[in-house]
């Protein structure tokens, strides 16, 4: 396989100026270190720490990401390793989002658009009950 073939088919500039839908992810695109905080019953808690890697894709007509995580409990264990394709459907006039996670197993499918200053992501998560992602602050 020629993976500069490959990538240079895939990875795009710029988001689409078709839309300006096409740019609600713009923002993000670049490398990113992060904390992962999880929210139990009203505690929060760090629960890793991690890399993530945001693109434009497909003549900027969809965003993809790949993140990893480690633990901060347990020597920096892989948690996670995943990667997030969000497609902006003209048809629907929102964004559609499926997060792969082949470490663990996991397929979440969410919808996404601009709710005031955050953008809002809400579907299915991988135990079938409802998930909400919010990115706000951008």
């Amino acid at each position: 396989m020629d993976k500069d073939r490959y990538t240079t088919a895939l990875i795009a500039d710029s988001s689409s100026t078709e839309d300006s839908k096409y740019g609600l992810f713009d923002p993000f695109v670049g490398s990113w270190k992060f904390d992962l905080f999880w929210y139990s019953t009203g505690e929060e808690r760090l629960a890793g720490r991690g890399e993530w890697h945001w693109s434009w894709i497909l003549n900027g007509r969809a965003v993809q990401d790949v993140w990893e995580c480690y633990t901060v409990a347990e020597s920096g264990r892989l948690v996670e390793l995943g990667t997030t394709l969000r497609m902006y459907d003209r048809a629907r006039g929102n964004w559609r989002i499926v997060f792969f996670s082949p470490v663990r197993g996991f397929v979440d499918t969410l919808v996404a658009d601009r709710a005031g200053d955050e953008i809002v992501l809400q579907g299915i998560g991988r135990s079938g009950n409802p998930c909400l992602w919010i990115f706000s602050d951008v």
